[in-house]
């Protein structure tokens, strides 16, 4: 498999936490946070940028096993993980805030890795902040963006094993899936994002259930599609 050479940075997102200290990193790019006001409640307190950056980058190596998992041509994307971090400095939660990579084998094992990362101990209590893993670019000219309305049906259609998810792993909110479909309307590969912090076991059994779904064929080549789910109402 060809050695993907992706990029670690840090994300802007660190408005999440309310981190104090310096800028961005040089190779990382800014990706909007997930939609909640920085410093409140449980995660009020501060992590400054320096102690993030090192932190990630002495875990550069496990990140780097994560990204190098994708060895298809036609990926691309950025994968932005939320992370909260107890007063001891312990993850205490960690997810895929927003991601178009389109690979949960990728995603799940981002999660997994800043899972096991231990930071200073916040000022101020526990702190909460993204960080975005930038992705490969190339995949973008290999690939034709579909519309949601495309693979609508097909999603409706997968309404009942989606919401036996649902019920499952006790998750009523709203998520995007990503996937890639073949010639054929095969699924090649499938991701999954959500600002709402679901369950990681909620995620995978929702990318299981995308990864055996027919798409309507036609397109040439890789299709790259995206879609919001929430209800799969007859009328979305």
């Amino acid at each position: 498999m060809q050695r993907l050479n992706w990029l670690i940075g840090l994300a802007a997102a660190l408005a999440l936490s309310g981190c104090g200290g310096g800028g961005t990193s040089a190779r990382g790019h800014h990706k909007p946070p997930p939609d909640e006001k920085p410093g409140e409640g449980q995660y009020a307190g501060r992590l400054d940028a320096s102690d993030i950056q090192r932190v990630i980058t002495q875990h550069k190596a496990g990140f780097n096993n994560c990204l190098n998992k994708g060895g298809a041509s036609y990926l691309s994307g950025d994968v932005i993980v939320e992370l909260a971090v107890a007063e001891t400095g312990r993850v205490a939660y960690a997810g895929v805030a927003r991601s178009d990579l389109g690979s949960w084998v990728i995603e799940d094992c981002l999660v997994e890795t800043a899972g096991f990362l231990a930071f200073p101990r916040p000022q101020g209590g526990g702190a909460r902040f993204a960080y975005t893993f930038p992705g490969p670019t190339i995949g973008r000219r290999l690939v034709h963006p579909m519309d949601a309305s495309w693979g609508y049906r097909t999603l409706r259609r997968a309404r009942k094993p989606i919401n036996d998810c649902r019920r499952r792993y006790d998750y009523d909110g709203p998520f995007h899936i990503t996937a890639y479909v073949g010639a054929q309307g095969q699924v090649l590969d499938a991701g999954f994002d959500a600002k709402l912090r679901p369950r990681r076991e909620f995620a995978a059994c929702v990318v299981g259930v995308v990864r055996g779904l027919t798409f309507p064929p036609g397109a040439a080549g890789t299709a790259k599609y995206r879609a919001l789910i929430e209800n799969l109402d007859d009328d979305a």
